[in-house]
Formats: structure tokens, sequence, C-alpha cells
């Protein structure tokens, strides 16, 4: 695969019978193996490396290089198994962490003055570029917006047809891997909910600023975690930004919501509004109560949380979704708040929703009840 020959090669059969594996051992202790590689690889630039240049990832093929030469190892005995290989060739995977519909995301090392800073690189697929990506917005936003709630920017690339965004690195991932882990507790969920309703409230215009900024992309997903599980709101690639004092409040587009977390408004009227965002963070304060995705099995069938939530609620039986690994924790007046103000979040109407200040209030007053009662 590296080399793009055969084994049994005449170019390696000419240096040992026994062919490509002698000849790789020897070439790795010499520490020539690039002499090895195939010139094609050297001159590809690949959609999954994020450096400039051509040729693959030098870190990368360092890695894979390494495993190959443990497989052809002279003894048994010094040879990894199955298990092993899979983990080291996931990570010469160039420190892919995830792979999107539009983007790849990567974690890397940058080293400066004050010395190595880990980072989160976010290259665009070619494909996407000028069609479903809005490279610049997302840019502007999060060059004008900055915020300990907002997922920091620390640099950008857009020359030789690349598009690249490099974010703070945020340790424990989105909010969507943590929904069902017990030891994401009910304190934890609750300050998780404030932070992303006070970066939402800033979003909003919270700091009398000029504009307003709507995400459009509110979820689980989008949310990611500091390693002392602090959130921070990702991704403004479909973001729109309107000014506060428009004459219209709203913004009409056909783009397709993700499914589940969208307003019914803008489902049934093609808008968005501030109040658009309240409704999905109504949705991800649910699912963090439940500890589910929006859309699960459900007693044999699929079910949306949100109507379930909206049943329990009005039959008087929400602890009955509360996820188990927090049920104990909770105690009920904290509940009965975080559940009220989650309930008034998923309002049909847009009129009756809170303004993301007063969730955080809300959100504040559960929290303080789960300390002092």
């Amino acid at each position: 695969m590296l080399s793009g020959r055969f084994a049994n090669d005449p170019v390696y059969i000419k240096e040992n019978s026994n062919g490509i594996a002698v000849v790789a051992r020897r070439l790795f202790n010499e520490r020539t193996i690039y002499e090895m590689v195939d010139p094609r690889l050297m001159e590809e630039t690949h959609e999954n490396t994020v450096n400039l240049h051509k040729g693959p990832d030098p870190h990368s093929l360092d890695a894979f290089s390494k495993t190959a030469y443990q497989c052809v190892a002279e003894r048994q005995a010094e040879r990894p198994i199955a298990k092993v290989i899979i983990k080291k060739l996931e990570e010469s995977h160039n420190n892919l962490i995830a792979s999107g519909e539009f983007d790849y995301v990567y974690k890397r090392e940058l080293t400066n003055a004050n010395g190595c800073n880990t980072v989160a690189v976010m290259r665009l697929k070619s494909f996407v570029i000028g069609e479903a990506y809005d490279f610049l917005l997302e840019l502007q936003i999060l060059l004008k917006y900055k915020h300990k709630y907002i997922v920091g920017l620390v640099g950008y690339c857009k020359e030789m047809g690349e598009n690249i965004i490099v974010y703070d690195y945020e340790s424990r991932g989105s909010l969507d891997m943590h929904l069902k882990d017990n030891d994401l507790t009910w304190m934890k969920r609750l300050e998780i909910c404030i932070d992303i309703a006070k970066g939402l409230d800033f979003l909003h215009g919270g700091t009398l600023t000029q504009e307003v900024v709507i995400h459009r992309n509110i979820r689980s997903s989008n949310i990611l975690l500091h390693e002392e599980w602090k959130a921070k709101i990702t991704s403004f690639r479909i973001s729109l930004i309107t000014p506060i004092n428009k004459d219209t409040d709203f913004v009409t587009d056909n783009y397709r919501v993700t499914n589940g977390y969208c307003d019914p408004q803008h489902a049934e009227f093609r808008f968005f509004t501030k109040e658009s965002n309240i409704y999905s963070l109504g949705v991800v304060l649910v699912e963090i109560l439940r500890g589910r995705l929006i859309h699960e099995f459900f007693m044999d069938y699929f079910q949306n949380l949100i109507d379930l939530f909206k049943l329990y609620r009005e039959q008087g039986k929400l602890d009955e979704m509360v996820f188990e690994g927090i049920k104990e924790q909770i105690v009920p007046k904290s509940l009965y708040t975080f559940q009220m103000i989650a309930y008034q979040c998923l309002h049909r109407e847009r009129e009756k929703r809170p303004m993301a200040g007063d969730v955080q209030l809300q959100l504040k007053k559960a929290f303080e009840f789960q300390i002092f009662l």
C-alpha cells in the first residue's frame, strides 16, 4: 500500500529473495523509509490532510510506516495483534476526530512562543465551497462575537483552494456523546444548560450590540464541552445576522433545519427568529433531562421525545422521563423549575417563548434549589 508495488516486485526481489518485507525493515532502520513511498502519493493532495503541501502528512506517514514495520518483524512474538494494528492505523489517520457532511475535523498540536497548544482544525470538503457552507460568514461571526460560551477562533486559511478554520480544542467533545453518561451529574447538566443559555443571550444581543445572531442549528452535537464541562456553542455555518432595530424581527428562507430541533413555525411558514433558537434550546434541555437524543426508539416504536415530554408533563408524571443515572440526585423544586422553563421554550407560538436571559435566570433558580434544599 505504501510503495504501490507488489511484495514480489523485481525491485525488491533483486535485493532479497524474500521481497518487500526485508527491504522495508532495512529502510526503516536506516530511517530512509521515504525512499519506498509511491511517488504518486508524494504529489497527491488528499481530502484527509490538513496541510497545504503535497504528499502525506509527515506525522501520519511516520505512524503508518512504524505500524507496517512492526507487522513485518522477523519474530512472530514481536508482531502486534489485530486490535493494536487497528488502533495504530486510526492514530495515523492524521488525527481525524470527526467527519461530517461538509467537513473534516482534526486534532492537532501547534507550537508557539508560549509552548504547545492543542487545537481543532476544520477543513471544508472541496465540493462544499461556494455551495452549502458560508465560510466567510462563519469567520465573521467568530471574529466579531467573542464570548466565554462561544467556541474560540485560533486562526484560519483561505488560499490554494483550501478553506480551513482553527478552533480552540474542547477535550470532552460534543454534548450528544455524554447524554447517557452517569458521570454527568444533574448539577453538571444544569451548569451546561446555563452556559448554553448565556451563549444564546449574548448572540441575541444581550450585551446591547447592534446585531442579533440567529444560529439556526442549535442541537446537542453543536455544543462542545471543555475539560471542566464548560459548554460552548459552535457551528455557525448557516447562521444569520440581523440588526436589532430592524423593522422585521425574522428572516425568511428555505433552509432545511435538523429534524426534531426545528421550530414548528419555521416548518410551517419558513421563517427564522431568535425565538426559533429558543425552541431548539428547549429540545436540548429535554435531551439533557432524559439522557437521550430527540428521536429514539421507545416502547418498540419511533417516538418523538418532545411529544412524549409534553404528554408526561400534562399528565403530571414527568418523573418517568428523567434519566435513571440522575433521578435520585434531583430535588423536586429543581426538577419542577427546569421542566417548566423547558416547556415554555417549546411553546408552539414563538411570542410565548421566553428570551434567552429569562431561560438563564430560571435555570439558575433550578440550580439554587438543588443546592439549598
